[in-house]
């Protein structure tokens, strides 16, 4: 049998003139990345409202350059 793993993810990004954060999770499957869902705990533990599907504008966070420090870049 195979094994898995799921972990959260928070990517920012542009939309318009404004920048969101979009809460993940994606699933390890045998060597590869997927995409499993919008939203995850993360998002729940900052009370980000289900309804927005785990997007979130990024000043709702706070301080935009501080909650760009709390992600680390991908690559």
């Amino acid at each position: 049998m195979r094994g898995y793993k799921i972990d959260c993810c928070v990517l920012i990004f542009e939309c318009g003139s404004g920048e969101y954060c979009l809460f993940t999770e994606a699933a390890e499957y045998d060597g590869k990345w997927y995409n499993h869902r919008l939203g995850n705990s993360l998002a729940q533990f900052l009370s980000i409202p289900s309804a927005y599907k785990g997007v979130s504008p990024l000043e709702s966070l706070g301080d935009p350059e501080t909650v760009r420090g709390w992600i680390p870049p991908i690559g």
